[in-house]
């Protein structure tokens, strides 16, 4: 089932992203500029209890959402859905962003890794108070390569919970160079406070639509 939360009108960051498999079509504003939009597949990978499903459930809520602190377990992935519009763009351009939110148990693993496929981005997240979960980024990067053979993969490291400062593990110097080794983005955010959560997936929004762009120049360029 795919979660609609309320469209969002969210400011966002520039970067080339893949484009493989998108969907385009153009909506009429009702004026005399067309809005386009972009369809792009995101996967939320990392261990279990991380805060993927947190991060979702906070996203673009401006604080309209409480952050509930129990949460079923995924099973396989959960699928949401939000619109992003990108700001300052000609055509005015609405990203979708498909967010699958995948399951961190090692009994779901394969069942998680079959909706990774087709993925325009990725969002790797780790627990700022759990090594582990850090350590374990490279063995869930290089699954999610292996679903995905061939393509580039773009996205972002997220750390999570840094509202918990007291007991953080990881200093987020091992975690932007563990994003740049990979050549994605870094970005820390407590879903708990609501701190930085819009920020990574706004990033991939505006991502996704200049990569779309640079596609069409280069098919122009032919």
């Amino acid at each position: 089932m795919i979660r609609r939360p309320p469209r969002s009108t969210l400011s966002s960051s520039s970067a080339a992203s893949d484009v493989y498999k998108r969907q385009v079509s153009t909506q009429s504003t009702g004026g005399s500029q067309d809005k386009m939009r972009l369809r792009c597949k995101v996967a939320l990978v990392g261990d279990a209890m991380v805060g993927k499903t947190s991060l979702v459930a906070m996203f673009g809520s401006k604080g309209g959402n409480e952050f509930r602190k129990n949460y079923q377990m995924t099973i396989g992935a959960e699928v949401n859905f939000q619109e992003v519009v990108v700001p300052d763009s000609e055509p005015p351009t609405v990203v979708e962003l498909f967010l699958f939110d995948t399951s961190g148990q090692d009994m779901y693993k394969p069942m998680a890794a079959k909706h990774w496929d087709a993925s325009s981005a990725i969002l790797l997240v780790y627990d700022v108070t759990n090594p582990q979960s850090f350590h374990n980024l490279e063995r869930w990067l290089d699954m999610f390569s292996s679903v995905n053979p061939g393509r580039q993969v773009r996205g972002a490291v997220v750390a999570n919970k840094t509202d918990l400062d007291e007991r953080a593990a990881v200093p987020p110097h091992e975690g932007e160079a563990f994003a740049q080794k990979h050549d994605l983005e870094f970005f820390q955010t407590s879903a708990k406070n609501n701190t930085n959560v819009d920020i990574p997936f706004m990033f991939l929004a505006s991502q996704f639509k200049d990569a779309y762009e640079e596609q069409l120049n280069e098919f122009s360029n032919m």
